[in-house]
């Protein structure tokens, strides 16, 4: 056993609070991202990351858009969403409180756990949402002990390393590095391509549809189909997680936003929160020293 399941018999915070979160980075795990919150009104955008999320709601409950349908996590369910696919989230009932604690993982860390268990390729995962109370203790205690001051590095790197390992084995299939899973139709796979080189550009709808060969509006309402969101959506969701590469490597936040196309700093930090939760300066402040 991973470790004691009654640990998630009830919620870690009463269900009607203020809203806050907590965030911090770590070395190990290739300089793993956890989050600790609770949001009652808090929506998050539809949105993606460039990582692995990997957690358990642990109050209230959550419901999140993913893979083309409403996904509900309530307490002591564990939540996966692999990197580049599009959701959000929020509470299942309006007003009401819900907490999650998260991790955000470097896809090399899945890829090399995959391989040292004979799985080669990037793990991919087609339910997001599992009921399996063992490993969903397992994380919850785990995630705790990185929240606590004093923790051995060796100790949380091992105990990560087994969660991820315990996740692919039970859940994941495998695919080769560097595919996607997605079957977009080819149009779309090529304005998606040029929106992600190109997402601090001004681009235009009928560019698009010229580039995909489609009518400006027959693009738009293929690429929402597709992809989850309409295409300026997605290219505010891609600035948004060029950001998030900018800020870990430590740039301020004003010379970020500049450089990824947003109107000004206070534009990016009203994308950045609907999507991570957290600000950009909160998000910049948690690398680790």
């Amino acid at each position: 056993m991973l470790a004691d399941p009654s640990d998630l018999s009830a919620p870690d915070r009463p269900l009607h609070q203020p809203e806050w979160t907590r965030f911090w980075r770590v070395r190990e795990g290739l300089s793993a991202e956890f989050m600790h919150a609770s949001f009652t009104h808090h929506a998050y955008d539809r949105h993606t990351h460039d990582r692995y999320v990997f957690g358990v709601t642990t109050g209230g409950a959550e419901q999140f858009w993913h893979r083309g349908a409403v996904q509900v996590a309530p307490a002591g369910r564990v939540v996966v969403v692999n990197p580049g696919d599009v959701h959000d989230g929020e509470s299942v009932v309006r007003g009401e409180s819900w907490q999650r604690r998260i991790c955000y993982l470097d896809p090399r860390l899945f890829s090399d756990v995959a391989a040292e268990d004979g799985l080669p390729g990037a793990p991919l995962f087609l339910t997001s949402v599992l009921d399996d109370p063992d490993l969903a203790a397992g994380l919850l205690a785990f995630h705790s002990a990185a929240e606590t001051p004093g923790q051995s590095a060796l100790h949380r790197d091992t105990q990560l390393r087994g969660l991820v390992s315990c996740l692919i084995r039970r859940y994941a299939v495998t695919r080769p590095a560097g595919r996607s899973g997605g079957e977009e139709p080819a149009a779309v796979r090529r304005v998606r391509a040029y929106l992600d080189a190109h997402a601090a550009e001004d681009i235009s709808l009928a560019d698009l549809g010229t580039l995909a060969g489609l009518s400006p509006l027959y693009l738009a309402r293929s690429f929402r189909k597709a992809v989850g969101v309409p295409p300026h959506a997605y290219q505010i969701l891609r600035r948004v997680e060029t950001a998030t590469g900018l800020l870990r490597q430590g740039n301020p936040p004003a010379d970020v936003a500049q450089a990824c196309g947003f109107a000004d700093q206070s534009h990016m930090t009203r994308q950045f929160r609907r999507a991570h939760g957290v600000t950009p300066g909160a998000f910049r402040r948690a690398l680790p020293g």
